[in-house]
């Protein structure tokens, strides 16, 4: 089922749209700063900034500068963590059209497509598609539902054009990001106002999508930018096992100012609204015979808003604030349940420099949250609506011990949660610049799960079965009121190098050991109304586990037109049942890769013209009957015209079809189909 009636409003949208931007100003260049000339092209939306990527060395790279690690802008090679960074350009010349797409080329982040609008995404094991030890951020907003610990990443409805770059973190960021941030931490951001003045249009269409999207940039004034945006796409499903098809259709649009008020104080406003469906089919649970399990289509309507302000203030180059509030409210409508939620956010932190060789930042959060939930037989939560808050403060110290050579960061998150109470997040990292060519960081790190509505209040009913001589029975998932927070102590080693100019290395060793990670245990039998007996099976967080494992990222230019890439991940997890339960321990350890690859070639024969190949290699899921696969993505690029682009691609050349992962509540997994496509991008 598709929604003809959004897709016709999509053109007079976008006339509105020309409209106000050619009412309200005309386009300015924007303005770089010499200091600032490598993150400048970062930023850029300029197709001729985006091209000279290709043109910039290693060493150029390296130095892009990063946030998310520290919450301060510093350079990626300079970051005590496992920092990988995709820019627009990486994006693009991938092929991707979204952000789990996009995701599949960072080393030690396994995606999986359960079908055309399903993804199970994590890192460092523990995937799922509710995946709940990674935490996700776009411009600052989370967007992990603590409805069942995890992301919906059908509704991250972000267009890939609008992305600047992301900042994904392998290993723990809760001391600074707060809970959730376990296994790591995905920040996406945005282009500013100011890096996208003029417009632009693209076009892509191949044999099972359709999309769209259009962007104009205006100046108010010589400070003062907006962006208008807005995108549309319909994807057809994939054909899973039954012949059956999960189309997925959705519109987004918004706008942003950033205001440069002064030299010392920026301000920006962002609104941001999205609609749209996905068809799924699923065993809709019921207490009636003779058909107790009933495999139905049904379409998931998913609709959202939210706005954010922040405010940046520079006392000097060694202090700063910044004050972000935002607003989220989200709207979920399945057959099974539906889900409203709002949620306000305050984030306040501070950077200075008490000596020259300590720099402290700290910070102070709250966010509120209110659910309104409505189930059905076959799932539900006592109760179905909720208030919560979480409560935050952190600080991180950063000591220079000797100057340009060796630095120890240490610090911790205190955070208290309606669930579980006060929770701790220490952590204590050291770099070492041996010299100009290599680097150890080292890092020992504490971060925490806190329970979700659904580990705490859930009820979810499963399959009825037919015993045999009349006899029916059935289970329940169900929340324990006493659930504590998953806790995980993590232990990192890195080193990057760079031997010679045209080649440099990235080696992250890790080991996590974790406790209080979710089991289950069986209840005392009941009776429901239809009279039926029930046996419950119980959340608790009797299993421990470890996972480890190491990331190795290659980058050489043998040519200066050719660059190649590669990264391979090695991971092992063991989870370990206390007492009576589920076989946690099997579906934990075969739901991730013990061995991963991608291999990349990106070619420049001339100026105007680029070709890009990925090469993915995925190992068997064991348990889940899931085989290795390989894909091959090809893709050129061709710009006639210093404002024109035309491209095509392919995706998953070398097979036919293959599936990723596994059963999911039920619901066919699809396998993922060879896909052609084309594009055009106007600029003006």
């Amino acid at each position: 089922m598709r929604n003809k009636t959004r897709a016709a409003l999509i053109g007079p949208l976008w006339v509105l749209v020309l409209l106000l931007g050619s009412g309200f100003g005309t386009p300015l260049p924007a303005q770089n700063g010499p200091e600032e000339e490598i993150d400048e092209i970062i930023r850029s939306d300029d197709p001729e900034d985006l091209e000279s990527l290709s043109d910039l060395s290693l060493e150029d790279l390296l130095n892009i500068e990063v946030t998310s690690v520290s919450r301060k802008r510093q350079k990626a090679s300079q970051a005590a963590a496992a920092i990988h960074v995709l820019t627009q350009e990486d994006i693009q010349r991938a092929g991707a059209r979204s952000l789990p797409e996009a995701l599949r080329l960072v080393p030690g982040v396994e995606v999986a497509q359960i079908n055309r609008h399903r993804w199970a995404v994590s890192i460092r094991g523990f995937n799922d598609f509710y995946a709940s030890k990674l935490l996700v951020l776009i411009d600052g907003r989370s967007v992990y539902t603590p409805l069942f610990s995890g992301v919906f990443w059908n509704q991250q409805i972000v267009p890939v054009e609008s992305i600047e770059r992301i900042e994904v973190i392998r290993g723990p960021g809760g001391t600074l990001w707060g809970a959730n941030a376990v296994n790591g931490v995905i920040n996406v951001i945005t282009k500013s106002a100011k890096e996208s003045q003029g417009g632009q249009f693209r076009a892509v269409a191949g044999d099972s999508e359709l999309e769209s999207y259009l962007r104009y940039g205006f100046a108010l004034g010589e400070d003062m930018h907006v962006k208008l945006h807005g995108s549309w796409f319909d994807r057809h499903g994939f054909e899973t096992a039954a012949d059956d098809e999960h189309d997925w259709t959705s519109f987004q649009g918004g706008a942003r100012l950033d205001w440069a008020i002064d030299v010392d104080d920026e301000l920006t406003l962002q609104v941001d609204a999205f609609d749209g469906e996905a068809e799924q089919e699923f065993s809709l649970i019921a207490p009636t015979p003779p058909t107790f399990n009933r495999l139905i289509d049904d379409v998931i309507n998913f609709s959202g808003v939210n706005a954010m302000a922040r405010w940046r203030h520079e006392f000097d180059e060694d202090q700063d604030i910044i004050l972000q509030v935002y607003f989220d409210h989200t709207r979920r409508n399945e057959e099974a349940f539906e889900d409203r939620r709002d949620t306000w956010d305050l984030d306040f932190q501070h950077r200075f420099k008490p000596a020259d060789s300590h720099e402290i930042v700290w910070g102070v959060g709250y966010r509120f949250i209110s659910d309104d939930f409505r189930g059905s037989y076959a799932l539900g939560f006592d109760p179905d609506d909720r208030n919560y808050q979480i409560f935050s403060f952190f600080v991180q110290d950063e000591w220079t011990l000797i100057e340009d050579e060796l630095r120890l960061i240490f610090g911790t998150k205190i955070e208290h949660n309606d669930f579980s109470g006060f929770e701790f997040q220490p952590n204590i990292r050291l770099l070492w610049n041996i010299d100009e060519q290599n680097t150890i960081w080292a890092a020992a790190s504490r971060a925490v799960e806190t329970p979700s509505r659904a580990s705490h209040d859930l009820r979810l009913r499963l399959p009825l079965r037919d015993l045999g001589g009349g006899f029916i029975a059935s289970g329940e998932v169900q929340g324990d009121p006493d659930v504590v927070a998953t806790g995980m102590l993590a232990f990192e080693l890195g080193w990057r190098s760079q031997p010679f100019a045209n080649l440099s290395l990235d080696l992250a060793l890790f080991y996590n050991d974790y406790e209080h990670v979710l089991n289950r245990h069986n209840g005392v039998p009941f009776f429901d109304p239809a009279g039926y007996p029930v046996v419950p099976l119980i959340n608790d967080n009797g299993a421990k586990a470890e996972t480890y494992g190491l990331e190795l990222t290659t980058d050489w230019r043998p040519l200066d037109e050719l660059r190649l890439t590669a990264s391979w991940s090695l991971l092992q997890v063991q989870v370990h049942p206390v007492g009576i339960g589920s076989n946690v321990s099997e579906g934990a350890e075969s739901v991730s890769p013990h061995h991963r690859l991608v291999v990349r070639a990106l070619w420049n024969p001339r100026d105007d013209l680029d070709f890009s190949g990925t090469i993915y290699w995925t190992d068997n899921l064991q348990g889940a009957g899931i085989p290795s696969y390989f894909r091959l993505d090809l893709q050129v690029r061709w710009r006639p015209l210093d404002e024109l682009e035309v491209g095509a691609g392919v995706r998953n050349l070398l097979d036919d079809r293959h599936p990723e992962f596994g059963d999911l509540l039920n619901r066919t997994p699809a396998e993922v189909q060879r896909t052609i496509y084309f594009w055009l991008d106007y600029r003006f």
